[in-house]
């Protein structure tokens, strides 16, 4: 059986759309996100289904990790500190930056950069 939406269909679509910047969105939007890759509304939950199978995270969750990796690196090739940071990422909140990026990567935004940036080896890998 052919499914409705195949993943080359969507990649076709996304290619001809406009870029959003993904670190500003407040949050992804799927029905917007549907309707710009002219999908049925009914399909929208087809499509956030596939999104986890493929990236084995939620919209939300991707998005997330988008910020905080966007975030680590201006803090190590930048130099900027963590607050900046993650309010150029789109995080209004330095708290809660620094909550997301802890239980992410495992250390605080400074702790963690002080740390890559005494061990490039790590960064490497990071």
């Amino acid at each position: 059986m052919t499914h409705p939406i195949s993943s080359c269909f969507l990649k076709d679509r996304a290619a001809s759309l406009p870029r959003p910047d993904p670190l500003r969105e407040a949050s992804p939007q799927l029905p917007y996100l549907g309707f710009k890759l002219a999908l049925d509304p009914a399909n929208l939950t087809r499509a956030h289904h596939h999104f986890k199978v493929v990236t084995a995270m939620s919209p939300l969750q991707y998005q997330k990790q988008i910020r905080l990796h966007e975030a680590r690196t201006l803090m190590l090739s930048r130099g900027m500190d963590a607050a900046s940071a993650g309010h150029e990422v789109g995080y209004d909140s330095p708290s809660q930056f620094s909550r997301e990026y802890r239980r992410l990567f495992g250390a605080p935004p400074v702790q963690d950069a002080q740390r890559l940036r005494t061990q490039p080896d790590l960064a490497m890998g990071a």
